[in-house]
């Protein structure tokens, strides 16, 4: 795993780790410790890309530019999904750049519709697993995916993203 790292020799955030396949690892801060997060881009089949989660825009410098190089401007990014209940932070700052429009949709866990209702969510994620041939999407069992509790400490389920 590559770690978290962001030094001046950097010349790109994305980092292509397969065939049509990007991954982003951003700063994100929890008492002044880098923990790092991560979104992914995949392409599908049709020359379209799906973004895997968000990161902050702002928090890496020439991010947003290299997204919209690789999607033409976002024009050919056709989904947004929000695949862990807990990472929501950067879905704000990623829908105010790229916008959900009858292209380019959003998807969300219940807790990203209940955080974000200013956001125009298309379904809860639950409802487009088998939209896109190229992704494999599954739930986990054996754990709480509506509303993990306590919020403070149970982030273990998510949405497995296979590309």
């Amino acid at each position: 795993r590559r770690p978290c790292r962001h030094t001046a020799r950097r010349q790109t955030h994305l980092e292509q780790i397969g065939p049509g396949f990007w991954t982003v690892r951003a700063p994100f801060h929890v008492y002044g410790v880098n923990l790092c997060t991560h979104m992914a881009i995949a392409e599908l089949s049709d020359g379209n890309f799906v973004v895997i989660d968000t990161a902050s825009l702002a928090a890496l410098e020439g991010l947003k530019e290299e997204i919209d190089a690789l999607t033409a401007n976002g024009t050919r990014i056709s989904a947004v999904l929000g695949t862990h209940p807990y990472h929501t932070l950067y879905f704000a700052e990623f829908h105010d750049a790229y916008p959900a429009t009858a292209e380019r949709q959003y998807f969300g866990t219940p807790r990203h519709l209940r955080q974000h209702p200013g956001i125009e969510w298309a379904s809860p994620i639950m409802c487009v697993f088998d939209r896109w041939p190229e992704l494999e999407m599954m739930i986990p069992e054996g754990g709480e995916f509506d509303n993990p509790l306590p919020e403070g400490s149970n982030h273990l389920i998510n949405v497995i993203v296979l590309h």
